[in-house]
């Protein structure tokens, strides 16, 4: 069994010095950012020249870009916040049986990584399952709201990985809301759905309560929180409350920053990769904190799909850079932390998104280029 020390590790990694001067720090940043931009160009390449000898399917022609936040114009920032938005008007396919707090189409997509957290976090779903769910949300966007841009992504390292100094979280026209208002608090506890349950306790951040700008303030989040003792009230409409969040700007700075982000993408196999992965994912969502440090409704806050495209964006560059032995490599077994033990997962594995898409394996969700998917990043 996984301990609580092995899941701090990932989660809550101990933040480090910093360089001893800015300008070693600056150096450093941008030598690491270069590589990473390397390893990107190297597998873009890579997947172009596939994509050049194919004749049907997703073919060089028709393969679409998805950018980072800031490589987007004003208004297509704004056009994906009002598409966002528009989601949050539209009915629910959830039969309402599932719970009473799912109220529109936005929520489908919170309800369903509600419903299957407890085994698409450390185990051989994650990485594929996570796929589908962005993929299946940027279709969403596009065809109910008439969103034309790809899902963006979110680009950790950025400002030396100091989250309030990012325009994305600026509070804006253009940006996706900033910091929660100060509420004096402790820290909180992350709920791990192990088998017995695990916490994690996060320190307190320089927010905690609503957020107060930005498209998203004032919204209605109607599902939430999902902690101990692991009961059905994140569907529960009497939770009703707003998108919180709880700034923790060194959690970035410490574990995020582009050696680690281009360490984990130099990886040689997909276990190592995976275990790069882990402390990278769980940063993100601590560094924002409030919702986004629920394992379970984080999708709430819709900075949620901006991190979890970048996990892809990730995984894709490593996938590039040697398609042809790593399209297919997965890693984890069946269950959370492999507890209880299980088999291993292959490329076989059976998943779904429950109401909102049908049962895929993990090999059909394996490759960006192939089955539903024709994309790259940029």
């Amino acid at each position: 069994m996984v301990q609580v020390g092995t899941i701090l590790l990932a989660l809550l990694p101990l933040i480090q010095a910093l360089p001893a001067s800015t300008s070693q720090q600056l150096t450093a940043r941008d030598e690491f950012k270069d590589q990473l931009d390397a390893y990107q160009t190297q597998a873009s390449d890579n997947m172009k020249a596939i994509l050049a000898n194919r004749t049907s399917g997703c073919t060089l022609d028709k393969v679409v870009v998805r950018k980072e936040w800031n490589a987007l114009s004003l208004a297509e920032r704004v056009e994906y916040t009002d598409a966002v938005l528009c989601l949050r008007t539209k009915a629910p396919i959830t039969p309402p049986s599932v719970g009473n707090g799912i109220k529109s189409r936005y929520d489908d997509f919170v309800a369903v990584h509600v419903n299957q957290s407890s085994f698409v976090h450390w185990t051989i779903y994650f990485l594929p399952w996570h796929r589908y769910l962005i993929h299946s949300y940027e279709v969403s966007l596009r065809e109910e709201c008439g969103y034309t841009g790809y899902q963006p992504y979110w680009d950790w390292s950025l400002n030396g990985g100091n989250i309030t100094a990012q325009a994305m979280f600026s509070g804006e026209v253009g940006s996706l809301g900033g910091n929660g208002q100060y509420i004096p608090h402790g820290p909180s506890n992350v709920t791990i759905p192990s088998t017995p349950p695990q916490f994690v306790n996060i320190p307190a951040g320089t927010g905690g309560g609503c957020i107060q700008d930005g498209p998203f303030a004032g919204i209605n989040v109607t599902m939430g929180p999902l902690g101990p003792p692991f009961s059905n009230n994140a569907f529960d409409d009497a939770n009703a409350g707003c998108v919180t969040r709880d700034f923790r700007d060194g959690q970035l700075m410490g574990t995020s920053t582009y050696d680690k982000v281009a360490a984990t993408v130099a990886s040689t196999d997909i276990d190592a990769f995976s275990g790069g992965m882990d402390g990278l994912h769980g940063s993100g969502h601590t560094a924002i904190g409030g919702l986004q440090g629920d394992l379970f409704v984080s999708p709430s806050d819709p900075p949620f799909y901006h991190h979890h495209a970048q996990v892809d964006r990730l995984w894709a560059i490593w996938q590039g850079l040697d398609f042809e032995n790593r399209r297919d490599a997965v890693t984890g077994t069946l269950t959370l932390m492999n507890t209880p033990p299980s088999a291993k997962g292959t490329i076989n594995t059976p998943m779904d998104l429950g109401y909102i898409g049908g049962a895929k394996t993990a090999g059909e969700l394996g490759s960006t280029i192939d089955g539903d998917f024709c994309y790259i990043y940029g």
